[in-house]
C-alpha cells in the first residue's frame, strides 16, 4: 500500500506580494522621472548662474554637465523600464536600477557645496537652502521607496551640513544642526510613507487575488477561468494553435465526505490543488468551479500533435489527483477522476460552448465509469447526450424542468436562506439588538417568499419582478446595499452550482436548470436594483424639488411638504409638532398613508409628547429632539421603552420605526419637530437615511425662514384649527374697521376693514389667533366673506373702504370679476375701494404684476401694505403705479426702543413715496409723538390707536360721523410738541437740506421747542445754535444734538402700543 504524502498548503498565496510591491514602487518612482528632470535641471541652471562670480566656471560647467548626465541615465531607465513595469515584469530588478540612478543624482548634488571658492555667509545659506529644497522635493517624489529617498538625500545632506559646520561661522553652525534635524525628519517621514504605500499595495494585491481565486483551494475561480479562456482563444486564433478545455469531476469524493466528514473533504481538495499548482506550466490553468468540479485549460497545442501533448498533460494531472491524501488522525483518502475534453476549434469556438461540450463529455464518460477504457475522452461520442437547446426561463418548457427537480431547488433555497440569515447576523451573536434581530426576521421571511417565487414552475416574469421590486424596496429601507445584493446573488449561484454538481443529472439537464434559474435570478436582481433606485430617488426628490415661493403661508408650505413625505415608500405617517402658547406640544400638521383617523388615535388626549422630562411622555423621540435639537430615532417600535405610551396605537398603524427631526431658526432655537413613522424596523438608522434626515432638517429650516408665520402667531393643534375654521366660516366672522385720517385737512378719508372672529362664548379673537392656520383656499374664502360684510356695512357712508387682498385671491383667474360683481351688488364705485397688497406679494413675480394691472383697469385704488418689511425694487414700485403706500406699523412701533433708526427709516420711506407721487400712510401711530413724526416728514395720512381703535363696522360708521376733525387734536401741525417730533424735524433738515437748516436759529421751530421746555441756556441749545452757524464743528454739534434728542425720546416712553393686525 502506498503511503500518502503529508498534506500541503493550497496554491500560492497572492503570488509574490514582495515582487508586486516592488513593481508598484518602481512604477511610482518611474512616473517622477520626467517631472523630476524639469524640477532639478531648472534650479541647477539658475544656481549656476548665481554662483558664476564666486565659483570657477569650469567647475560649474562640469557640475551642471554631471546633472544632465545623471538625468540622462534616469531617462534611459525610464524608457527601458516603462513597458515591462506596466506588464508587471521584473519589478525588483528595475527598482534596483532606479535606486542606482537616483543615488547618482544625489552624488552630483553633493558636489554643489564644494563649488564656491569664496563663499560669503549668504552664499552658504543659499546653497544650503537649495540643497534642503531639492532634498525635500526629492523625498516627496521618492516617497513610495524610503531607500531611494535616502540614497538621493544622504550625499547632498552630508555635504551641505558638513560645509555649514566647518564654516566657523557662529550663525551658520546652528543652522547646520537644524538642517540635520530636517533631513532626519525627511528620512523618518519617508519610511512611514513607504510603509503605508507597501501596505496598500499588498492589500490591493490580496484583494485582486481573492477576486480571482477560490477561497478554499487557492486555485483560480470561475471569473479567472473566463478571463483566461477568452484570452487563450484570442491567442490561438492569432497563432493558429488549438486550445483544450477539460471538465474534471472527482469520483468517490462524496464517499470521502460521508465517511470522514466535510473537513476531510476540504483537506483533500486543498491537497489536490497544491499538487496541481506545483506542476502547472505557463500554458496551463486549473480552476475550481465549486464542489468537486474543476476545469483545465491547455494552450499552445500543435494541431498535428494535440492528442499526444494532451495525453502527457492528462497523465500528469491524473497521477497527482489520484495519489492518496493523508487526513487527520492517520487516515487517508483516495479519489478517482473523470475528464471530458472539448477542443478549440474542433468542438466549439466560443468559451461557453466549449465548457458545455466538456461538461457533457465528462457526464457521458461518468455514466459509463464501470466499463470505460480511459478516464478521459474527447467531445461527445453519442449525439443523444448532446446538450439540449436552451429553454426560455418562463413558460411550459421551463415549468416542466422545474417540476422535475422541485425537490432539489427547494433544498437549495432552504440552504441559501439559512446561509443568508447567518451572514446577516454576522458577528453580532447573542448580543444582537432586538431591532436588528426583528428586522432580520422580516427580511428572511420576505427572502424565502421571493426564493419560492423564483423557482415556482408557473412564475411569470411580471410576477417575479413585482415580488423583487417589493423585496428591493424592503432591502433599500433596511439599508441593504446594492453590493450586498450582488454578493448574495453570486452566493446563490455558487451554491446552486455546487448542489447541482453533486446531483445525478445529465450535463445538459444540469445546464438547462442552471440557465433557467440564472435568467430568473438576473431579472429579479435587476428589478431589486430598480426598486432601490426608485426609493432613493423618491426620498431625494423631497430635498431637491423647488422650495415654496417667498411669501407662501407657512400653513400651506408645511402641509404640502408633509403630504409629499407621507407618500414616500415606507412612510406610515408624518406629524409636524410644535409647542403652543402654554408650552404644550401639539400636532400642528399631519398626513398619513391611510388617512388621519388612525394617526389621531396615536396622538389622542394623554398621548402627546411632553417637554417636561419628569413626566411619563417626557422622553419620547419628539420631546428629546426638541430639547437637544438633535435628530432622535426609534429603531424597534415593538420593544423600545420610549414608545410605551404609543405602542398599541402604533402597532395598529403598522409602525415599526420612528425618527424625530428638529428644525430651528436663525437663533439656533427649536421651531418644531418633524416626526416620521416608518413601516420597517430600523428604517431611519441606515447611513443614507441619516443623510436624508439632515437634508430634511435643512430644508424645513429654509422653508421656515421663507414662509414662517408672523411673530406672535399662535401655534394651534389640528383639532383647534378645525374648530376655528368651522366657527369662522359658520357665521363667526365679524368685520371691524379702523379710520385712516388725513394730516392735511384733518378729516377721516377711509376705513380699513379688519377681520375678527366671534367665538360661541362671546370672546372676540384677533387675527393673530386664527389667520396663521389658514391656507390659501381659506384666505380666499375669508376675503370674499369680509368684502361682502364691509361693503354692506359701509356702502351708504361717505367714506372709502380699504381691505387686504390675499396673494392667492390676487392670482385667481376670477379675482377682478368677483370684486367687480361685489361692487355692483352694493352700488359702490370702484374708486372708493382700496385693495391693500403686501409688499412681498406685490413684487413676487410677473404674474402678480399682471394681476395688479387688471385691478387697476377695473378702477379700484391700490395700496402697498406694510412697506418696509420686504425687499422691494424701487423701479418696480414705480412701474406698478400704486395710489398709496402704507408704512408697516412695526417701524413706528420701535420709536422708543430705537428712536434714531425709526426716524431714519420712516423719513426715508415717506420721502420715497413723495418722490414717486404716491400718498403715504403711516400705520400704527399709538400716541401724539408718532403722529407728529409722521406730520414732520410730510406723510399724508395716519392710522392707529392714537386716532381710534378698531370698532365693529356699524360703530365705526357712527364714529366717522362724529369725528370729522380729529388730526389737529392729536398733535399734527403747529409748533413742535414732542421730543420725537423734534428729533424728526432736526433729522429731516440735516439729511434733506445738505446738512443745514434753511432758516436762522431764532426762527427755527426747534429753537422754539427748546425754549418751551426751559432749555434756552442748555448744552442742547448751544449745539442747536452751532448747527445754524456756517463756521465751527457743525457736523459734530448736529450728531450730539441728534443723540440727545434720541435719548430724550427713549426716556419719554409712556404711550400704549398699537395692537392692530
Amino acid at each position: 500500500m502506498t503511503t500518502p504524502p503529508p498534506p500541503r498548503e493550497p496554491g500560492p498565496p497572492p503570488a509574490g506580494e514582495a515582487e508586486l510591491s516592488a513593481t508598484d514602487q518602481a512604477e511610482s518612482l518611474l512616473r517622477t522621472i520626467p517631472i523630476g528632470f524639469a524640477g532639478s535641471v531648472l534650479p541647477a541652471m539658475l544656481l549656476a548662474w548665481e554662483l558664476r562670480e564666486r565659483a570657477p566656471g569650469a567647475l560649474l560647467a562640469t557640475w551642471f554637465g554631471a546633472i544632465l548626465v545623471a538625468h540622462g541615465l534616469r531617462l534611459g531607465v525610464w524608457y527601458a523600464a516603462r513597458d515591462e513595469l506596466h506588464a508587471g515584469r521584473d519589478g525588483a530588478r528595475w527598482l534596483r536600477w532606479l535606486r542606482l540612478s537616483v543615488f547618482a543624482l544625489g552624488l552630483v548634488w553633493a558636489m554643489l557645496p564644494l563649488l564656491p571658492a569664496r563663499a560669503s555667509a549668504f552664499d552658504e545659506l543659499l546653497v544650503a537652502a537649495v540643497i534642503a529644497a531639492v532634498c525635500g522635493a526629492g523625498a516627496a517624489q521618492q516617497s513610495s521607496d524610503a531607500t531611494s529617498s535616502l540614497l538621493f538625500m544622504l550625499p547632498p545632506a552630508l555635504s551641505s551640513t558638513m560645509r555649514l559646520f566647518l564654516s566657523g561661522d557662529a550663525t551658520l553652525q546652528p543652522i547646520g544642526a537644524l538642517a540635520l534635524l530636517y533631513y532626519g525628519y525627511l528620512a523618518l517621514a519617508g519610511q512611514r510613507t513607504e510603509s503605508s504605500f507597501v501596505g496598500l499595495s499588498r492589500l490591493r494585491a490580496r484583494a485582486a487575488h481573492q477576486s480571482l481565486h477560490d477561497a478554499l483551494t487557492g486555485l483560480p475561480n470561475r471569473l479567472a477561468l473566463n478571463l483566461r479562456l477568452h484570452d487563450a482563444l484570442a491567442r490561438a486564433r492569432r497563432a493558429g494553435t488549438q486550445v483544450a478545455v477539460g471538465y474534471i469531476d472527482l469520483d468517490g469524493f462524496k464517499e470521502v465526505n460521508d465517511r470522514h466528514g466535510h473537513a476531510a473533504g476540504d483537506t483533500l481538495l486543498r491537497e489536490l490543488a497544491a499538487r496541481w499548482s506545483a506542476q502547472q506550466r505557463a500554458s496551463e490553468l486549473i480552476a475550481r468551479l465549486g464542489g468537486d468540479e474543476f476545469v483545465v485549460v491547455i494552450e499552445e497545442l500543435d494541431p498535428a500533435q494535440a492528442a499526444a501533448q494532451l495525453g502527457a498533460v492528462f497523465s500528469r494531472i491524473h497521477e497527482a489527483g489520484t495519489a492518496p491524501v493523508a487526513l487527520a488522525g492517520g487516515a487517508s483518502a483516495q479519489v478517482g477522476m473523470t475528464l471530458g475534453v472539448a477542443r478549440y476549434p474542433l468542438d466549439a469556438t466560443e468559451p461557453d460552448r466549449l465548457l458545455r461540450v466538456a461538461d457533457a463529455s465528462m457526464y457521458q464518460l461518468k455514466q459509463h465509469k464501470a466499463t470505460r477504457d480511459n478516464w478521459w475522452q474527447f467531445g461527445i461520442s453519442d449525439a443523444a447526450d448532446a446538450p439540449e437547446r436552451e429553454l426560455p426561463p418562463y413558460g411550459a418548457d421551463a415549468a416542466a424542468v422545474l417540476v422535475e427537480h422541485a425537490a432539489w431547488t427547494a433544498r437549495i433555497n432552504a440552504d441559501y436562506a439559512q446561509t443568508l440569515a447567518h451572514e446577516r447576523r454576522g458577528d453580532a451573536g447573542a448580543g444582537v439588538e432586538a431591532a436588528q434581530a426583528t428586522r432580520h426576521d422580516a427580511l428572511d421571511d420576505e427572502q424565502l417568499e421571493q426564493l419560492r417565487l423564483l423557482v415556482a414552475p408557473d412564475t411569470t416574469r411580471e410576477a417575479l419582478q413585482q415580488g423583487a421590486r417589493q423585496l428591493g424596496t424592503l432591502h433599500c429601507l433596511a439599508g441593504v446595499s446594492g453590493s450586498s445584493l450582488a454578493r448574495a446573488s453570486v452566493t446563490y449561484r455558487t451554491m446552486l452550482a455546487d448542489a447541482l454538481g453533486g446531483a445525478r443529472l445529465s450535463a445538459s439537464r444540469r445546464w438547462q436548470l442552471l440557465r433557467i434559474i440564472d435568467a430568473r435570478a438576473h431579472d429579479a436582481l435587476q428589478a431589486e436594483f430598480a426598486a432601490a433606485e426608485d426609493v432613493t430617488q423618491a426620498y431625494m426628490q423631497t430635498l431637491s424639488r423647488p422650495r415654496p415661493d417667498a411669501g407662501t403661508r407657512w400653513s400651506d408650505a408645511s402641509q404640502r411638504e408633509i403630504d409629499f413625505i407621507a407618500a414616500l415608500p415606507g412612510i406610515v405617517a408624518v406629524a409636524l409638532i410644535r409647542p403652543d402658547r402654554a408650552g404644550e406640544l401639539v400636532v400642528e400638521r399631519s398626513a398619513a398613508h391611510d388617512g388621519e383617523a388612525q394617526l389621531s388615535a396615536l396622538f389622542a388626549r394623554g398621548r402627546l409628547p411632553s417637554l417636561d422630562p419628569q413626566t411619563r411622555n417626557g422622553h419620547s423621540a419628539t420631546a428629546d429632539a426638541w430639547r437637544t435639537l438633535q435628530t432622535q430615532r426609534v429603531g424597534d417600535w415593538a420593544h423600545d421603552a420610549q414608545v410605551a405610551t404609543w405602542r398599541d396605537a402604533g402597532v395598529a398603524l403598522h409602525v415599526r420605526a420612528e425618527v424625530a427631526v428638529p428644525f430651528g431658526g436663525r437663533d439656533a432655537r427649536a421651531i418644531g419637530v418633524l416626526t416620521l413613522f416608518g413601516e420597517q424596523h430600523g428604517q431611519f438608522a441606515t447611513s443614507w437615511m441619516r443623510q436624508w434626515a439632515v437634508g430634511l432638517q435643512r430644508r424645513f429650516e429654509a422653508i421656515w425662514t421663507q414662509c414662517h408665520a408672523p411673530p406672535g402667531a399662535a401655534v394651534l393643534s389640528q383639532e383647534q384649527a378645525r374648530a376655528l375654521h368651522g366657527q369662522l366660516f359658520g357665521g363667526g366672522l365679524e368685520m371691524h374697521g379702523q379710520p385712516i385720517v388725513a394730516l392735511r385737512g384733518r378729516r377721516t378719508v377711509g376705513i380699513e376693514a379688519l377681520a375678527r372672529l366671534r367665538m360661541p362664548d362671546g370672546q372676540l379673537l384677533e387675527p393673530a389667533a386664527f389667520l396663521p392656520s389658514l391656507g390659501e383656499v381659506e384666505l380666499d374664502r375669508l376675503f370674499r366673506l369680509g368684502l361682502e360684510q364691509a361693503l354692506a356695512a359701509l356702502s351708504a357712508a361717505d367714506v372709502d373702504l380699504s381691505i387686504n387682498l390675499p396673494a392667492s385671491t390676487l392670482l385667481g383667474s376670477d379675482c377682478t370679476e368677483l370684486i367687480a360683481d361685489a361692487l355692483r351688488r352694493h352700488g359702490v364705485a370702484p374708486r372708493r375701494l382700496t385693495l391693500e397688497l403686501m409688499e412681498a406679494q406685490a413684487f413676487d413675480s410677473q404674474a402678480h404684476g399682471a394681476a395688479v394691472e387688471r385691478l387697476r383697469a377695473l378702477g379700484v385704488q391700490l395700496a402697498m401694505d406694510d412697506l418696509g418689511t420686504g425687499y422691494s425694487s424701487i423701479e418696480r414700485l414705480a412701474d406698478l403705479h400704486f395710489d398709496s403706500i402704507k408704512i408697516d406699523q412695526a417701524l413706528i412701533a420701535r420709536l422708543y426702543d430705537a428712536p434714531l433708526q425709526t426716524v431714519t427709516l420712516t423719513g426715508t420711506l415717506v420721502q420715497l413715496g413723495a418722490e414717486l407721487g404716491q400718498s403715504v400712510v403711516v400705520e400704527g401711530v399709538a400716541d401724539p409723538a408718532m403722529i407728529e413724526v409722521a406730520a414732520v416728514f410730510g406723510a399724508d395720512q395716519v392710522q392707529g390707536y392714537a386716532i381710534c381703535p378698531p370698532l365693529p363696522l356699524p360703530a365705526m360708521r357712527d364714529w366717522v360721523e362724529s369725528h370729522r376733525d380729529v388730526a389737529d387734536a392729536d398733535g399734527a401741525g403747529g409748533p413742535l410738541r414732542t421730543y420725537a417730533g423734534a428729533l424728526a424735524y432736526h433729522w429731516r433738515y440735516v439729511h434733506m437740506n445738505s446738512g443745514h437748516h434753511p432758516q436762522t436759529a431764532e426762527t427755527c421751530a426747534l429753537h422754539a421747542f427748546l425754549l418751551a421746555h426751559g432749555l434756552a441756556d442748555s448744552e442742547p441749545a448751544a449745539w442747536h445754535a452751532a448747527v445754524h452757524r456756517a463756521d465751527g464743528d457743525t457736523d459734530g454739534a448736529s450728531r450730539r444734538l441728534l443723540a440727545w434728542l434720541a435719548g430724550e425720546v427713549s426716556a419719554s416712553r409712556d404711550a400704549p402700543r398699537d395692537t392692530r393686525t
